[in-house]
């Protein structure tokens, strides 16, 4: 059996919220380790959005989350395929506990993001997840395939300041919390065939030389590296790596559709802690997304009740 991984994040842009890697992963014979997914899956998921969700549309959530049923979609997708693998969390601090244990203390550290006790779902229909999630089990099985799940790293915004203030770009961090659920999942899989599917690390073609400096007991391999895929074989005597960094990932490999969606649903939960936070505050509120220019009038916005909170600005508005 080999193992194929996708990797990807949400909230690299904003200015607001938290920043969330994704790393899922599909146990399958080795003779698909390069099958398209969506194919071998097509009886039950789909690369299409569809509105009537009769398979499930495991697609870039930038596609998925639009339009006044965006989260409904983003949340259906996530709680399926986390239900292949485990019980459904009633919290979002259950799920959190299930896919990013390390962040759950370091979220403490911030009002806005407690209590993390909102319901799940909050908006999807019980029966219909267990429907789906049983009819993909079932498609999985077929095929002689299981869902290992997903794991995520999640920094809210003071941390996530501290880590760009030591590295000074937060590409660079970026691409380090890419690398520790890398080496998380080969540390699980000492024995496996693993292939992690990127999508690009911004117009980065060339992953030699930090693919060396991270891996420096391992031999590398280059495989490719064209303006639109590089890829790489790492191996050490018992185990072997292949990393594939694609242009526009997420429509080519439904692994890294899978973990963009995991990425902006959690992040997207965390922003309604967020935004239900300060409307408390500030009752005349608007929510926000946290990006750039929307971000700048939120923080013009609650002005006054940060002042009166006395809380520093370090630990809500993020420095890059």
């Amino acid at each position: 059996m080999a193992i194929v991984l996708g990797i990807d994040e949400a909230g690299y842009g904003p200015i607001l919220g938290p920043l969330v890697v994704t790393r899922t992963a599909f146990a399958l014979p080795d003779d698909l380790v390069d099958a398209d997914l969506w194919q071998l899956l097509h009886d039950t998921v789909t690369d299409h959005p569809t509105r009537l969700m009769s398979r499930l549309p495991i697609i870039d959530s930038k596609k998925l989350h639009r339009g006044p049923n965006g989260f409904r979609a983003l949340e259906q997708v996530a709680l399926v395929m986390h239900s292949c693998t485990a019980s459904l969390p009633r919290t979002t601090a259950e799920l959190l506990q299930a896919l990013a244990p390390d962040a759950c203390q370091p979220l403490l550290d911030y009002p806005w993001y407690q209590p993390l006790d909102t319901p799940l779902p909050t908006c999807c229909h019980l029966a219909r997840i267990k429907l789906q999630a049983g009819a993909i089990r079932r498609d999985l099985d077929l095929h002689q395939m299981n869902y290992l799940g997903a794991a995520a790293a999640i920094l809210p915004e003071g941390h996530y300041n501290r880590r760009v203030a030591q590295m000074r770009n937060k590409a660079t961090l970026l691409w380090n919390l890419t690398l520790q659920l890398i080496s998380d999942a080969a540390s699980q899989h000492p024995y496996e065939s693993l292939t992690f599917l990127l999508d690009r690390q911004g117009a980065r073609q060339h992953y030699t030389a930090s693919l060396l400096q991270a891996f420096e007991d391992w031999s590398l391999q280059v495989l490719e590296e064209t303006p639109a895929t590089s890829s790489y074989l790492l191996r050490t005597p018992t185990q072997t790596l292949r990393l594939i960094f694609q242009e526009k990932g997420e429509s080519h490999y439904l692994p890294i559709a899978l973990a963009s969606i995991y990425s902006k649903y959690l992040r997207e939960l965390l922003m309604r802690h967020f935004n239900h936070y300060w409307q408390q505050q500030v009752t005349t509120l608007r929510h926000t997304a946290g990006y750039y220019t929307d971000g700048q009038r939120f923080l013009q916005d609650i002005a006054p009740a940060l002042q009166a909170l006395q809380i520093d600005e370090q630990m809500l508005v993020r420095s890059r």
